[in-house]
């Protein structure tokens, strides 16, 4: 799922290059539409940078279309709607993997905690060992 017909068309095509096109439905939306069936995992790379900094950002990521970066001015809107709507998306096995930016962790952790979803399971690294996903699991029932 993708807000951007473009990124979906993209996606469609590195499926097909690597023999996944008849395993993976593509769907453009914006987040979790009212009907839409549970998961057992959601994957987010959502637009973390805070609207201030993408200026400053290299020029090869500014040319990113500026919805794909732009998180609200303090990187979090994205988080924001994502999680809780995620709470309500995944069965009761469920998991949530978040992107984050390199100085979000306790922020975005604070909002999944807050939650009556979820609770945060790990978190991983980069390769140059900045915390760079969240990965949060449901909340025994």
């Amino acid at each position: 799922r993708d807000i951007s017909e473009d990124a979906l068309t993209v996606a469609g095509a590195n499926a097909g290059r690597l023999g996944a096109a008849g395993r993976v439905e593509f769907v453009c939306c914006d987040l979790f539409p009212p009907d839409a069936e549970k998961f057992d995992l959601i994957v987010s790379n959502p637009p973390y940078v805070k609207s201030t900094d993408i200026a400053e950002l290299q020029p090869e990521v500014r040319r990113e279309p500026r919805p794909a970066l732009d998180g609200g001015p303090d990187g979090l809107d994205a988080f924001r709607r994502i999680i809780p709507g995620a709470g309500k998306a995944l069965n009761a096995i469920g998991c949530l993997m978040l992107e984050i930016g390199y100085d979000q962790r306790a922020d975005v952790t604070r909002l999944i905690e807050k939650t009556e979803f979820f609770n945060v399971e790990d978190v991983v690294k980069d390769y140059n060992g900045i915390d760079r996903v969240l990965v949060a699991r449901r909340r025994e029932e």
